[in-house]
């Protein structure tokens, strides 16, 4: 058996394994942080509002839950005996710039940015999304006027 590993993107391991002719990938995700914005977010293709927890890798990338406006993550997700106690907290940050995605109740995978200024969370844009999701309602209108038009 030949097992190999090498580094996937997005800070995943990809681990490939040789049986015979038989070959399996498997890829690591790996731990996030979940993140809460200060104000509802809507989904720019549909409308709904994201409700679950927005997620990001470019964090401590250690289960922590941050919460727009606070300077340190408000809570440890993970089972009782293993969280960290809330003292420690103010041991981890995000940095100036950070990734999240958020999924609306249809399903849309929504990608954001988040900035902070002095070490505080203060935006959430989602300006490349609401880009994303013009261009596809134009791409939909103009293959409905084709379309009407017999084409």
């Amino acid at each position: 058996m030949h097992n190999s590993a090498r580094a996937g993107n997005r800070g995943g391991l990809n681990l490939t394994a040789i049986l015979g002719t038989v070959r399996c990938t498997v890829w690591h995700v790996g731990m996030f942080d979940t993140f809460e914005p200060a104000l509802p977010i809507s989904c720019p293709w549909c409308g709904s509002v994201v409700t679950d927890d927005w997620q990001g890798k470019s964090g401590p990338c250690l289960l922590l839950h941050f919460r727009q406006g606070e300077r340190h993550p408000v809570a440890h997700r993970v089972d009782e005996d293993v969280r960290f106690d809330p003292t420690r907290f103010e041991e981890f940050g995000l940095p100036d710039e950070f990734d999240l995605v958020g999924v609306c109740a249809s399903g849309h995978f929504i990608q954001g940015v988040g900035r902070c200024r002095d070490g505080v969370w203060r935006e959430t844009d989602i300006s490349a999304a609401e880009e994303q999701a013009a261009g596809d309602a134009e791409r939909e209108r103009v293959r409905q006027v084709r379309k009407s038009l017999g084409y």
